[in-house]
């Protein structure tokens, strides 16, 4: 047995073991998010885990345990994985690409991480709409902002646009409108005067034809 155990150390790398411990430890803390008693305890060692592991190898690790569909945590644990989606955003910026992309590729990670928000507009839960709101304006100002105007509409506008459209789901479409709106606020604040003066058209256009 001890030869065994002496063989298997030397063929698991010591970065894979490392990774390894990362993700454990990562998904322990997130379970710690299901109540107020433990969520912020829970909140700084996510947090701290995500500061000292700015990598492509980590940033896989952290999207993958928090944008898998899982309908079984509740809102406070759902709305604190919305929130780290965003805090991910300030702290990788531009380095934000996930290596499972071949190759990696900051647009395709955007679009994955966004894409997760978007699905939780569908809860009927303003909490959850508002971390919604706070984390795409994160991504925008740490990640997307250096782009093209029309990526950022494809990533950014479109995705809301079809949702409040649709008319399919009058909870998400609540929801959507908040991120818009704290978008609109968001750009307004900063005066991105150029990227408002795109959207801004897009946005008056909607709101008159869906309200």
């Amino acid at each position: 047995m001890e030869f065994r155990e002496k063989v298997t150390e030397k063929v698991i790398p010591t970065e894979q073991q490392r990774l390894y411990a990362l993700r454990n430890s990562f998904r322990k803390a997130l379970t710690k998010l299901s109540t107020n008693e433990t969520k912020d305890l829970a909140i700084r060692q996510l947090k701290k885990h995500i500061e000292e592991n700015v990598n492509s190898e980590a940033l896989r690790i952290f999207l993958a345990a928090l944008t898998e569909q899982n309908k079984s945590i509740n809102t406070i644990r759902k709305e604190a994985h919305i929130f780290l989606l965003g805090y991910i955003a300030s702290v990788f910026k531009q380095d934000m690409v996930d290596c499972l992309d071949k190759p990696p590729n900051l647009l395709k990670t955007l679009i994955r991480v966004t894409e997760a928000i978007y699905r939780s507009l569908a809860e009927g839960n303003t909490t959850i709409h508002s971390a919604c709101a706070m984390s795409l304006v994160k991504v925008f100002e740490h990640c997307i902002f250096q782009l093209e105007k029309d990526t950022i509409n494809i990533i950014f506008y479109v995705p809301l646009e079809e949702i409040i459209s649709s008319g399919n789901n009058r909870v998400a479409q609540n929801g959507a409108a908040i991120c818009l709106y704290e978008f609109f606020l968001y750009l307004k604040e900063k005066k991105q005067i150029e990227v408002l003066r795109f959207f801004a058209p897009k946005f008056f256009h909607l709101f008159i034809t869906v309200y």
